[in-house]
């Protein structure tokens, strides 16, 4: 047997992994990379990992990732730490995050410091240094040195260092006195010539050290790669860990390129004006002993090659992804042939861009809709029903309004999730006109107080008709009109009912005088010598507290000598624009702004920019696009005001790519997936062979965005857009997290799918208009919506018979569904959490939100119900012919909107069987504050199916109550008293486990005795005392109590220069164990079960039973 022999049997031990489901429902399996041992335990801990609910197209293809790789990266401001939101700028004032934990720079005397311009991320000139903590303090010395690029501080810090706690020193970044030329741990960007800025994007680990001097090295490559997209320039920046060093052994990493393949494959990311992309798959791991060649990549001859995991896999049929199909893990380098059976792995296909009619559908025979007759009565600009669809009671799905010129008939339908819909019976607004014929009254659907439920504001717009009326045309402001005149504000309270809040503090009037009443997206109408007074308004968060504000603006009337000459700016002498700030319920609060003398006033609105209010400068704030007409001559041109987020913009002129980039055909779309809007213009000036569209990405800081190489849909047929408004629409249609391009959805719906680089491909397989031919319903309004729940796009056609289209197959493609590990076989079953109930499933729904009930959010929290799949059943063969069967159920998901975001779960169960064939449930209660997010609040088993716990069945439960050290002094004890974890208003949390209580029943339902643990800790969180109280009646006589108290030595902290430092925290000096019991001892009895005072004989032998059997097994797959 070789040396490298019982490595490889260490590395056959490791693959035993198994499929596990997270507190946040998604399905995990982690591969263990086992690797020879190190010197002083100094090894790597490497692994491949999979999670459902990671969507990024990796090294490891899709929903993998590369474990044990730490990094430091860029990471936005966010209100809940720095009082505003501020994104990645790629600037000095990025902030840091330590693998998604926030870093907190200390000033010199040691004070947080937070805020937006405070120069977390600026680099540092030799000799200096910058140091910081965890937000959630990790009583880890973290320091930052140097300039990225050697020279500029703008590029960022060239490595940081970080000293634990645990006793490591870990170095990020090119550390001279710890890196080589092969190290290349500062990632930088790709550099277009004219950019001077060579910042760092992240950094990688690159060594883990001891005290000892025992190390653990990383070295990376790093490449700028033609790949993607083409805008601007071409090439995009890669990085990837190529091999690991330590002690003598080395871990090898090997790639192929994606490059040429599929062009989906390739993921592109663009962020700070510059593209990263990932081109390369992970093809083998190769683990050597006697390699001695630290200095020099590769291996040298000497080398002996333990293990090799290859790596084999496919293209997903939908989403042309990578996917991994099986982990071999074999004796020696990647040609071995002496493996382990394979790890196995499959996924779902998903539905693609096939859909099926949904036959659930009730609402096939009422008229919902009517188109307006404007060839009879040009005045008219709806009919006399219409629809408002948005999700009104918070479940997820999209729900109908359906309302009527006789506002008596409005109704409010319950999407059912089945594609079924029920009528809310208590629905209140039937006594408003919300929609008029001539469209002097509409209607805006969007969340006001921040709520997460659709509010609706009621407004008048004057914009249909001129303001000097004729007898065709009696205009808005007429004597005559009837309709109200006054803005109302229809909260949301999820329940069917809508508080009616009038809108006080500013006046919300859309006043655009069109030339012709069939096109409102035309400019100013000319009256002689003078053009006509324009109002506008947008709704818009503009300080990003959750809550919507407004922002008035107008252009005044103006004469002018010819109706063609150039209008002069009379806004100089007059506010012509000004921005308000609202509470959430109609009332509005005027700030301060530049904007005052700026007139916002757009000739051309875009209705698919959102009222031209977009983020067009990716920083989280929304910014507004101005769209003027040409005039004079002179062609359309465009401005952006960039939002500060405090009330002031930036106003920028879009000079370099005036006419292509913003107009009011354009539609944002993210065709990349990389999460950032791009913009598609469409054009209605096509020809039979020509039809100038254009893509534009957003990666040039001067222009915003740029035209697209290789957009294709350029042709003839390509007609997405009349002169005025754009047929086109932007939809994920396949599942692969690139919106694609679908047009004339009224008519004839036609389809492209994004490749992800700018071109696109027609689809053979959209049967939408082949289902609409058979139903005879083309040439109908239709309504894009996810009205059962499922994550999809879903087509709702209003005609006479409506008709619901729901995807054919809508399980999110690419999702692993079994896992096949030495013979085990895992399956997992998914559901969406906005239609979480399984077929035939008697457990009930998987997912119930806490709307409705006293764990409903409250600002700065929101409950939320996304298109999220999760774990619903989880079966494990057993290994004896049977299986283990987990179910899953889950509640109160929420988010943030000050900046944590996603909240998590506050609550999951899982369901498994008892050794008596018995249902049994556990259910993890979780906090959602912070820093307590995601940290078990009571832990409790309850002998009962999943759904059906009550207190009558408890079995066990544990409770924590959680405390921080910042906090102010006594609020653990009132922590404890009140059965809630301690607040504080410090910048760096400490928190810890200030007490818990554990009680439960045995199997006959007697009490078992209640054990309570109450601690106070140290400033580095160590415990100083820690009291164990266990008692059966909580009385005197039956109570045993336990001390333990802990000494420290003092702290060692020291540095001998500004890298050179000792970080040794909380030794330990001596314990000592206090323990008190009662004077009168309980009395003990031996139970009335059969030989139970027998004092000799034989004992029988224990039945072997198939669940016992279970129970063991159970036990040890789940340690």
């Amino acid at each position: 047997m070789s040396c490298a022999a019982p490595l490889f049997f260490a590395a056959a031990a490791a693959a035993q992994s198994q499929v596990t489901v997270s507190n946040g429902g998604t399905a995990s399996y982690e591969h263990t990379i086992a690797v020879p041992p190190g010197i002083g335990g100094m090894a790597p801990q490497l692994g491949l990992s999979y999670s459902s609910g990671n969507r990024s197209n990796g090294a490891v293809g899709y929903g993998w990732s590369l474990q044990g790789v730490s990094t430091l990266t860029r990471c936005a401001a966010v209100r809940a730490t720095d009082g505003v939101h501020v994104s990645v700028l790629f600037n000095a004032n990025d902030k840091l995050c330590l693998d998604g934990e926030r870093l907190i720079p200390l000033d010199a005397s040691g004070n947080p410091v937070t805020g937006a311009g405070k120069g977390d991320a600026a680099g540092l000139a030799a000799g200096s240094y910058r140091e910081y903590r965890t937000e959630r303090d990790s009583y880890a010395r973290i320091r930052a040195y140097g300039f990225a690029d050697g020279s500029n501080a703008a590029s960022g810090p060239m490595y940081f260092r970080v000293w634990t706690k645990g006793g490591r020193i870990i170095d990020y970044g090119n550390n001279p006195e710890t890196s080589d030329v092969n190290t290349s741990a500062t990632v930088g960007a790709y550099w277009p010539a004219s950019q001077t800025n060579h910042y760092a994007q992240s950094w990688a680990v690159s060594r883990i050290a001891d005290i000892f001097g025992n190390h653990v090295d990383f070295k990376y490559s790093q490449r700028d790669v033609v790949a993607g997209s083409v805008g601007a320039y071409a090439p995009g920046h890669e990085w990837n860990l190529v091999e690991v060093q330590y002690s003598n052994n080395k871990v090898v990493f090997n790639y192929i390129d994606r490059l040429g393949g599929a062009p989906q494959d390739v993921t592109e990311s663009y962020r700070g004006f510059s593209k990263a992309v990932r081109a390369r798959r992970l093809a083998s791991i190769t683990t050597y002993t006697n390699a001695g060649n630290t200095g020099a990549l590769g291996v040298n001859t000497a080398a002996v090659a333990v293990t090799t995991a290859q790596l084999v896999y496919d293209i997903g049929p939908v989403t042309k992804r990578s996917r991994l199909l099986s982990i071999n893990t074999c004796a020696g380098d990647a040609s071995s042939t002496r493996c382990l059976p394979g790890e196995g792995f499959t996924y779902s296909t998903g539905g693609g861009e096939s859909f099926r009619k949904n036959t659930f559908f009730n609402l096939g025979s009422l008229q919902l809709y009517t188109s307006p007759n404007s060839q009879i009565n040009p005045t008219e600009q709806f009919g006399t029903k219409g629809v408002v669809t948005g999700d009104f009671n918070g479940d997820g799905r999209t729900d109908i309004l359906s309302w009527s010129k006789n506002p008596a008939d409005n109704k409010l339908w319950w999407s059912a999730g089945d594609g079924s819909f029920t009528q809310a019976g208590n629905f209140n607004i039937t006594s408003d006109l919300l929609f008029s014929q001539d469209g002097c009254t509409q209607v805006i659907a969007k969340d006001f107080n921040g709520d997460g439920l659709v509010d609706l504001l009621r407004y008048f717009n004057s914009s249909r008709y001129s303001d000097i009326p004729s007898a065709s045309q009696p205009g808005c402001f007429s004597a005559g009109n009837s309709y109200p005149l006054t803005t109302v504000l229809f909260i949301n309270k999820g329940d069917g009912t809508f508080d009616r809040k009038a809108i006080t503090g500013v006046d919300l009037l859309h006043d655009r005088q069109p030339n012709n009443s069939a096109d409102p997206w035309k400019p100013d109408q000319g009256v002689g010598t003078w053009w006509s007074e324009g109002r506008e308004f947008y709704l818009l968060d503009v300080d990003g507290d959750g809550l919507l504000d407004a922002i008035t603006t107008m252009r005044p009337i103006r004469p002018v000598a010819n109706a063609w000459d150039p209008l002069q700016n009379q806004c100089a002498n007059i506010v012509c624009t000004r921005v308000f700030k609202g509470n959430g319920q109609g009332a509005f609060t005027e700030l301060a702004s530049n904007l005052a003398h700026i007139s916002l006033y757009s000739n051309n609105a875009a209705p698919a920019l959102g009222g031209s209010a977009l983020d067009f400068d990716q920083d989280g704030l929304p910014d507004i696009a101005i769209l003027e007409h040409s005039q004079g001559g002179v062609p359309l041109f465009n401005y952006v005001a960039r939002s500060r987020g405090d009330g002031n913009f930036d106003y920028l002129y879009l000079s370099d790519y005036p006419y292509f980039t913003l107009g009011p055909t354009s539609i944002p779309l993210d065709y990349n997936g990389d999460g950032q809007w791009d913009v598609l213009r469409a054009s209605a000036s096509c020809t039979t062979g020509a039809c100038p569209n254009q893509l534009t990405v957003k990666d040039t800081a001067s222009a915003l965005y740029s035209p697209v190489a290789a957009f294709n849909l350029t042709v003839g047929g390509d007609l997405f857009a009349n002169q005025y408004r754009s047929s086109a629409v932007g939809i994920d249609m396949n599942g692969d997290g690139k919106q694609d391009i679908v047009w004339s959805l009224d008519y004839l719906p036609t389809l492209a799918l994004s490749n992800g680089d700018g071109s696109f491909t027609r689809s053979t397989l959209l049967n939408l208009q082949a289902l609409r031919q058979a139903d005879g319903i083309l040439g109908s309004v239709t309504v894009v919506g996810d009205f059962t729940g499922r994550g999809t796009p879903e087509f709702l056609v209003l005609s006479a018979p409506n008709a619901l289209y729901v995807k054919s197959d809508p399980v999110p493609p690419d999702t692993l569904l079994s896992v096949s590990n030495m013979g085990v076989v895992s399956s997992m079953t998914y559901v969406p959490l906005a239609n979480s109930l399984l077929e035939g499933d008697r457990l009930g729904p998987r997912y119930v939100g806490d709307r409705g009930t006293p764990n409903v959010a409250v600002l700065p929290k929101q409950d939320i119900t996304p298109p999220l799949y999760v774990v619903a059943t989880l079966q494990t063969d057993d290994g004896v012919g049977g299986t283990f069967k987990s179910e899953y159920s889950y509640g109160g998901m929420k988010t943030d909107t000050t900046g944590r975001d996603n909240l998590g779960f506050r609550l999951m169960r899982r369901q498994t069987v008892a050794p008596n064939g018995a249902p049994r449930t556990s259910e993890i209660r979780m906090l959602q504050d912070f820093p307590y997010i995601g940290m078990p609040s009571t832990n409790t088993v309850y002998r009962s199916a999943l759904n059906t716990s009550s207190a009558s069945n408890l079995f066990s439960s544990t409770t924590t109550i959680y405390c921080d050290q910042t906090s102010v002094a006594g609020a653990d004890f009132a922590a404890i008293a009140n059965g809630v974890s301690c607040p504080s208003g410090q910048v760096i949390k400490r928190p810890y486990a200030a007490w818990s209580r554990s009680t439960g029943v045995d199997l006959k339902g007697i009490g078992m005795p209640t054990v309570t643990t109450q601690a106070t800790v140290n400033a580095n969180g160590d415990p100083i005392n820690v009291t164990v109280t266990t008692t059966l009646t909580n009385g005197p006589d039956d109570t045993y109590t336990q001390v333990a108290s802990t000494e420290y030595w003092p702290d060692n902290t020291g540095c001998a220069d500004t890298q050179t430092c000792t970080w040794i925290l909380s030794r330990v000096k001596r314990n000592a164990v206090r323990a008190a019991s009662p004077s009168a001892i309980l009395s003990a009895s031996p139970g009335t079960s059969a030989n139970a005072t027998a004092t000799a004989g034989n004992s029988a032998t224990p039945t072997l039973t198939p669940a016992l059997i279970n129970l063991i097994l159970q036990i040890l797959l789940d340690d």
